[in-house]
């Protein structure tokens, strides 16, 4: 064996930029704006790194979501408003690391060449 590489979060992809532009696309499908809210990616960058409910907890209260998010707990089985978020910014995580132009343009470039 000449060489052993493994894959932290965020070592071959550029996966706190993507969180942070699908917490936007969350917060535009839930106050339904015409296009992805910059003020999560902001609130996003002020917690990053946290765990998972803190990050969520985070943005909800920054942006004022727990409103519209309690209406969601039946429908996402849930029993907290920021699980309904952070529940969200999964399924549309997971849309674009699914998608290999978005795998490409967000890949490390030095990673890539290595």
């Amino acid at each position: 064996m000449e060489a052993f590489l493994f894959d932290l979060d965020g070592t071959l992809l550029q996966s706190e930029k993507l969180k942070a532009q699908a917490y936007a696309v969350a917060v535009q499908r839930l106050l339904e704006l015409p296009n992805p809210d910059q003020r999560a990616i902001e609130a996003y960058r002020q917690v990053v790194g946290a765990s998972r409910e803190e990050t969520a907890r985070h943005v909800m209260t920054v942006l004022n979501l727990e409103g519209k998010l309690r209406l969601l707990l039946a429908q996402y089985r849930v029993s907290e408003s920021w699980q309904v978020l952070s529940a969200i910014r999964e399924d549309i995580f997971a849309g674009m690391t699914a998608d290999p132009r978005i795998l490409r343009e967000n890949a490390w470039p030095y990673t890539v060449e290595l």
